[in-house]
């Protein structure tokens, strides 16, 4: 992984979103980077063996790795040390709300929407 140590203010349990977008298969340097989806800026990521595939498949769409991300003073992700990563559909392959408009038209039973909502919060 680039070493980027004396730029990390501390390290957290956690996971990144971005678009993966290169792969570094190099010995000893197995990486991949990802543009974070909110800064836009590269965090670098360890590439463990078991991931590999998972990585190739990821290749230009958007991903979430999780793992031990190393941050710098801004609060932003410098690298992840990968456990797992999932690749994300893209906008357009989401549901629209049309796509779900009535799928549950009994889910509130005989209350409006307005009643079910509130047993909802008072845990009813």
């Amino acid at each position: 992984m680039v070493q980027v140590k004396s730029k990390v203010k501390y390290r957290s349990i956690g996971a990144v979103e971005g678009r993966l977008e290169t792969l570094s298969l190099h010995q000893g340097r197995r990486q991949f980077r990802i543009c974070h989806h909110l800064t836009g800026e590269p965090v670098e990521c360890s590439l463990p063996p078991e991931l590999e595939a998972a990585v190739k498949s990821g290749l230009g769409r958007r991903v979430i790795v999780s793992g031990v991300i190393a941050y710098g003073a801004e609060g932003r992700p410098l690298s992840v040390r990968a456990e797992r990563l999932r690749v994300v559909p893209e906008d357009e392959a989401l549901p629209s709300p049309d796509d779900v408009l009535g799928l549950a038209p009994d889910l509130t039973g005989d209350k409006s929407t307005e009643e079910y909502i509130g047993m909802l919060r008072d845990g009813n």
